[in-house]
């Protein structure tokens, strides 16, 4: 017996009658397919989940066959878009099933994707598929599809996957440890038949328990009903005539120990309470302004719009109907208010417009602070303020339009070995959060590095009220950047349940940023 072997580079050992030259190596693509074929089961794989898998078309009689890879007895098939086959106009008596086949066609030496067409029976079956030792075609059972009587569409619940059933199709695997589904395909659609059969018994059994307890039930209530209504027009009947013997006989002494108490009392009593209420308002309006407003925690609703009112009390510094936690809804995002005049008086072009500073609830998107885990140029010098925190301001902007205030902010742009040593004056409209903003002090930014002090100048000093009031407001549950270095490689960040900590600048985090309007 020879023995068939490669594949070795050939030498020409001369030519034949035609001039071609004759290769002593020379093989041909059967034993390529061999090699495959002794290595790896035929089949389909089973990632992606959806690899030529069959599925309904939109419309009319056709089917949809998925991108996919495949292996018939050593020859692949692949491809990278879905296709779309037509089927054969349905049948006008009886039902048929037809099958979608993965065919290894090695007349005209390819392999492709064919619908076999099924004949119209009572009891229709599907067409057997060619799985001969040898002979021109050797066929994998994709799926089975179901054609009824003048049927102009189909539907996936016509649709049988059988790529899982080994004995038709399979899954490719290597022959150390194969696997063969043939059986547990079978018992699963025989468990599943058995559930289907036992679940609808017990329903009609339910139903049947339901309606008769449903019926005893709704008599029982008819029953008390009556019963009720009967006591009640009899107590009724009794209480009416109590209250009759009260007015005759009571009433008049009633109104007078009445009076007697409103002579103890020497005022109405509910128009002190007016009185007292009309004093604590002009206490307010009075000792009014930042101070007051950002000492008072409400969290009203105030509208999908800034309204002119609104814009007014803003703008004249005595922020009427509006304090901390108090917010507006626009575009699905909830903005709160977390300070009144908190930059009032800074920069090194004084802030001189009163304003109302506003944060999100909820980040309004994810980004990362850098493109890798760097810290070097600080804040303003990573990818999130260049560029990243565009859409923040674009989305804000639309909300609030003209209203948003551009003041000048001190911000961090160096960073040497992981500690903040630059900062500079910027226009300033949105920007992300310092820790002083959320948790009223540093955690995570430096302090110091080695012997020296880092660049600790700022102008976000101390805590916003919305989280000193109600420090639930913290945390968004979804992880947010600040805008503060933490080490060589991460920023401040304010994790998932609400705890300080750091994340790698190269990472994803939310975006929360602040900004103030006017």
């Amino acid at each position: 017996m020879a023995m068939r072997y490669g594949y070795f580079d050939s030498e020409i050992t001369g030519v034949d009658s035609e001039g071609m030259p004759i290769f002593d190596r020379a093989e041909t693509s059967e034993l390529f397919r061999l090699l495959f074929a002794k290595l790896l089961t035929n089949g389909v794989l089973a990632k992606p989940a959806n690899t030529f898998q069959v599925t309904a078309a939109e419309s009319g009689l056709a089917v949809v066959i998925a991108p996919g890879f495949g292996l018939i007895n050593g020859a692949f098939a692949y491809d990278a878009v879905a296709e779309t086959i037509p089927l054969e106009t349905a049948p006008t008596a009886y039902s048929r099933i037809d099958r979608v086949v993965l065919r290894c066609n090695y007349l005209d030496r390819r392999c492709e994707i064919i619908v076999k067409t099924g004949t119209p029976a009572s009891s229709p079956v599907a067409p057997e598929l060619l799985q001969p030792a040898s002979g021109d075609y050797y066929e994998l059972g994709l799926a089975t599809v179901k054609i009824g009587v003048n049927q102009t569409a189909i539907s996936q619940s016509v649709i049988t996957d059988t790529r899982a059933d080994s004995s038709v199709c399979g899954y490719i695997t290597q022959f150390i440890d194969s696997i063969d589904t043939s059986a547990f395909y079978a018992q699963f659609n025989a468990f599943y038949k058995e559930f289907v059969d036992k679940s609808n018994l017990s329903y009609d059994t339910f139903n049947m328990m339901a309606n008769t307890a449903y019926s005893t039930f709704t008599a029982a209530i008819d029953d008390y009903t009556k019963d009720l209504r009967a006591r009640g027009e009899a107590s009724f009947t009794e209480v009416n005539e109590n209250l009759k013997e009260f007015q005759r006989t009571s009433q008049s002494a009633f109104n007078a120990w009445f009076a007697g108490v409103q002579g103890l009392l020497d005022r109405d009593v509910a128009g002190h309470l007016i009185n007292e209420i009309n004093a604590l308002k002009d206490i307010i309006a009075n000792y009014g302004g930042a101070g007051v407003h950002n000492s008072i925690y409400r969290g009203k609703n105030l509208g999908t719009i800034l309204s002119t009112e609104q814009a007014a009390a803003i703008s004249t510094g005595t922020f009427d109907g509006m304090y901390i936690g108090d917010y507006w809804t626009i575009g699905g995002v909830i903005y709160r208010i977390a300070a009144f005049d908190y930059y009032l008086q800074t920069g090194d072009t004084a802030c001189t417009k009163h304003h109302v500073t506003l944060v999100p609830d909820k980040s309004l998107y994810y980004a990362l602070m850098n493109s890798s885990h760097t810290t070097v140029g600080a804040y303003v010098g990573s990818e999130m303020y260049t560029a990243r925190l565009d859409a923040a301001k674009s989305t804000i902007s639309a909300a609030f339009g003209s209203h948003v205030l551009s003041h000048r902010q001190l911000l961090k742009n160096k960073a040497t070995n992981g500690c903040e040593t630059g900062s500079s004056w910027y226009d300033s409209t949105v920007e992300l959060m310092t820790e002083q903003n959320v948790y009223g002090g540093k955690i995570f930014a430096n302090c110091t590095q080695g012997t020296s002090f880092a660049n600790q100048h700022t102008i976000d000093k101390s805590q916003y009220p919305l989280f000193a009031l109600d420090p639930t407001k913290i945390h968004d549950r979804g992880g947010y950047w600040l805008r503060d270095v933490a080490n060589a490689a991460t920023f401040a960040f304010v994790t998932t349940v609400g705890n300080a900590g750091s994340n790698g600048a190269g990472n994803s985090g939310g975006v929360r940023p602040a900004f103030s309007i006017f």
